[in-house]
């Protein structure tokens, strides 16, 4: 049977969302099939939070995102309690789906060796994709500045 989605990040993102308390990011590069995307992924409460924060202080998109992460952290509290009742055999991922989506910060478009968007590693954004649509990955963040590649390592 061929998977839509890749089994080691729907791991990963159950593992995130599992210990979204103790602000876990794991450096990563995507490919989505058109184009590299790297950063580190986050849970979605960081990554709502994050949104939250960078919009005005009571703009409708800042209670917006606000709101998300409320939301976010209540779903994490909620499948936690059911993997720790059901234990790994028995729980399934698939059926939630805040997991169908993987999250990350400080996210970068690499559009060839030299040049990344945004332009400098410390204007990454905010940027989420579905779980289905990473067409390959690398456990590295490569992320180009001043025209040098720069790798992280997980």
């Amino acid at each position: 049977m061929l998977l839509d989605y890749d089994p080691l990040l729907l791991q990963v993102a159950l593992f995130i969302l599992l210990n979204y308390d103790k602000g876990i990011d794991i450096p990563i590069t995507i490919s989505t099939g058109s184009m590299l995307i790297a950063g580190h992924l986050v849970s979605p409460i960081e990554y709502y939070q994050g949104l939250a924060a960078e919009q005005k202080q009571g703009s409708p998109m800042r209670l917006l995102f606000a709101q998300k992460a409320e939301e976010a952290q209540q779903q994490a509290k909620e499948i936690r309690e059911e993997y720790d009742k059901k234990g790994n055999n028995e729980f399934n991922p698939l059926d939630k789906p805040i997991l169908h989506f993987l999250y990350m910060r400080d996210a970068h478009f690499l559009l060839s060796a030299a040049f990344a968007f945004p332009l400098t590693s410390d204007e990454g954004f905010w940027w989420r994709c579905r779980l289905n649509t990473v067409t390959g990955f690398m456990w590295t963040a490569l992320i180009t500045k001043d025209a040098t590649a720069e790798v992280t390592q997980f």
